[in-house]
């Protein structure tokens, strides 16, 4: 438990003195490791899309749409954008559908089911989600604590609420987050502002819009898009029939 708590806390400390990268998504079920290379050239990794709570009765149907947009020095352009299907029915069950063709199935009662090419499917215990989740809420509390001190050694913060508006059709509300790590602070000889903003639906209880601009590494957007707030097939939540 203390080595992965270790391990988490410096990849954050990096995250927010040098990358300040923003990961987010509808389904923060599904496990993610993302690796970040500080200017020193040491590399750390940061514990992303961990378990959230369950949430019932607010059914939907959406795209999930990411998109990186990085200009190089040389005026060379580095865009990607994948998209997955996104589904929660009123139990809470969730099912995303990736690019790679991997099915993902949560069900907070029977756990959670990676379904891959020619019907392999791999059960994760309820067991087991609950005591992720009682990991992430600790590892919760240690970025806490991690991002308040290496904000106050690295960069100013400052945060906005920008309202309420329609965002893709749904009503959300807006904060914006701006970092600013002063000139000199990492060999900079001017200031680097990164600017990031969220837009969260209460209704749905997720963000339905992120967006992280940083001039070193480039833009990211995340958006769920083709939003529908009805219930979902059932069948979707189950195992296909003669699966392995």
């Amino acid at each position: 438990m203390k080595k992965s708590i270790m391990i988490t806390a410096i990849g954050l400390q990096a995250l927010i003195a040098h990358a300040q990268i923003s990961v987010s998504g509808a389904n923060q079920q599904a496990f993610q490791f993302n690796t970040v290379t500080a200017p020193q050239g040491v590399k750390v990794k940061a514990m992303v899309g961990m378990p959230g709570k369950t949430v019932t009765g607010r059914p939907v149907s959406a795209t999930e749409e990411r998109h990186t947009l990085q200009i190089l020095g040389d005026g060379t352009r580095i865009e990607k954008t994948d998209t997955d299907k996104f589904y929660r029915d009123d139990l809470g069950r969730t099912r995303t559908e990736r690019a790679d063709g991997t099915v993902v199935i949560n069900d907070p009662v029977q756990g959670s089911v990676d379904i891959k090419g020619d019907h392999i499917a791999v059960r994760r215990s309820a067991k087991t989600e609950t005591a992720t989740v009682q990991l992430k809420a600790q590892l919760d509390k240690e970025f806490d604590k991690l991002k308040a001190e290496a904000l106050a050694k690295f960069a100013a913060r400052h945060e906005e609420d920008l309202g309420y508006q329609s965002v893709n059709g749904i009503t959300a509300q807006g904060f914006r987050t701006t970092t600013t790590i002063p000139a000199g602070q990492i060999g900079n000889d001017r200031p680097i502002v990164i600017v990031s903003e969220r837009w969260y639906s209460a209704d749905l209880q997720m963000n339905v819009k992120t967006t992280n601009s940083d001039p070193r590494f480039g833009e990211t957007t995340y958006q769920l898009t083709n939003i529908l707030q009805a219930a979902p097939d059932p069948a979707l939540f189950q195992i296909p029939a003669g699966s392995k």
